[in-house]
């Protein structure tokens, strides 16, 4: 921002969607109706990677209504254990069993709090919920 050169910074979080890790290790494991340890003491913003495109293109089409910072992240504050619930319940056969267990946050590479909030902007460009676009991935 300081060079004056004209452009934006786009933050984002947790990308998911096929060809992630953390989400390709979850699906598979719901599917195969594992029992899986998730974290529920550590937070962080999970992004459905269609909210990310959809947010993108009009920030390319419509540059200049952007601010020079954006935060293109998925609008719920979640733990991972929350997310594999999540998207347990919308998997129609998954009978996995998900179990909370807590990071040690001491000397972890986990955070307790990852999260980000969403820049209002984004709510406009965004043509569906938290929870359609991450159906749409399932």
């Amino acid at each position: 921002l300081e060079s004056g050169i004209d452009s934006k910074i786009v933050r984002t979080a947790a990308v998911q969607g096929k060809g992630a890790k953390f989400f390709d290790w979850l699906l598979n494991a719901l599917k195969n109706n594992a029992e899986i340890d998730l974290f529920a003491n550590t937070y962080f913003s999970p992004t459905p990677q269609n909210l990310l495109n959809d947010a993108l293109v009009p920030m390319i089409t419509d540059y200049a209504a952007f601010p020079n910072i954006v935060h293109v992240v998925g609008n719920k504050r979640l733990s991972r254990c929350s997310l594999g619930q999540m998207i347990c319940q919308m998997l129609a056969n998954a009978k996995a069993e998900i179990v909370p267990v807590d990071a040690e946050l001491i000397s972890s590479t986990f955070q307790y709090d990852l999260s980000l909030v969403p820049s209002p902007i984004i709510e406009n460009y965004t043509k569906k919920s938290f929870h359609q676009y991450l159906k749409e991935l399932l």
